[in-house]
Formats: C-alpha cells, structure tokens, sequence
C-alpha cells in the first residue's frame, strides 16, 4: 500500500486457523520519506519532536501474530541516523507486555527524551523487559561508548538489572537498582 508521507508498506504472509485460533506468519516491510507525516495520519503526531527527526524511517522484520501475542524476529528499523536491530515479543492482555532485545548503532538521545517528557508513564497498563546495547549514545553533547540497559517496569516498579557505560571520557560507570513505592535501593 502507498501511505501518506511517502511511505510505502508491504505485508505477505500466511493466514491460517488452527483449533480454532487464527495465527498470521509472515513479514513486514515500510519505507517513509516523511514518517512524521505518516504518523500524524495514523493519529500518533508528535508535535513537542524538533522537525528534523523522524523524518526517513524504514522497517523490515519478521513476525507471528495470534490474538493475544505478537512475536516480531529480525527487526531491523532506521530513523534519522539510527539503526536498530532485534525481536521483541509483544504480549496482549488487559496489561500490555513487552520484551524487547535491541542493538542500536547510534543515538542522540534529547529530542526523543523532549518528546516525551511529562508522559510520564504512570497508569499506563504496560509492562516492560528491555535488553538494549547502544555503540554510541550522545547525550547533552556528552558522547557515551558501550551503553547497555536491562530493565524492568512492572506493575509501576522499575528494576534495574544493569545500567552501563563503557567508555565515559575515558572512564567506566555502572549501576543496579530497584525503584518501587517511592523508594530507590541500588548500586553504583
């Protein structure tokens, strides 16, 4: 199908029912000239995002879906300057799970963050298992080498099972913790 914002979307794949479960295996691909554009259409606009980002997107990945799970394999999606690659699982229920393992080539991580800031998060009926590697992340004009994150959200509680950096201006940095009712119990 052809989309607003240049983009071009191709799903193929098999449809099929068994013991009476409807399961769709196939893959996924997307190219935007303008994502923003294409996200403003699909009602997801992102008016506090600087201009310049989310212009050119592109996702290829593979996936199984069935009513109340969406397993996604070979991800690999490209916005801005940034390649991810990885799977996640998506799980459906009355509170949305997802686990995701990504590896990121490269992240300016302040236009996302102002994106976002003041969602807050809170309430939301989504829980989260992120496994994330980024080679590079530039944050406040600080560039990061070898960030890994592990965490968890769950139930409005965030355990943290590694936070690290690899080379911070020639230094290294880590760290683990729990936050859960107000309170933060870790280390550094």
């Amino acid at each position: 199908a052809l989309l607003p914002g240049g983009a071009d979307v191709a799903l193929a794949g098999r449809l099929a029912s068994a013991n009476g479960v409807q399961r769709f295996e196939g893959s996924v691909e997307l190219a935007a000239d303008n994502f923003r554009e294409l996200l403003a259409w699909l009602g997801a606009a992102l008016p506090s995002l600087p201009q310049d980002r989310l212009r050119r997107a592109s996702l290829a990945a593979k996936l199984v879906a069935q009513p109340e799970r969406i397993d996604i394999a070979s991800l690999d999606l490209s916005f801005d300057a940034t390649r991810v690659r990885g799977a996640a699982t998506v799980v459906l229920h009355q509170r949305i799970g997802i686990g995701a393992r990504l590896a990121l080539d490269r992240l300016v991580l302040e236009p996302y963050l102002a994106a976002f800031a003041g969602g807050g998060g809170g309430g939301l009926p989504l829980d989260l298992n992120v496994d994330a590697a980024v080679d590079l992340l530039t944050w406040r004009g600080v560039n990061l080498g070898g960030v890994k994150l592990a965490a968890v959200l769950q139930q409005d509680a965030v355990t943290v099972r590694e936070a690290s950096v690899k080379d911070l201006a020639g230094a290294t940095a880590s760290a683990s913790g729990e936050l859960k009712d107000g309170r933060v119990r870790g280390a550094v």
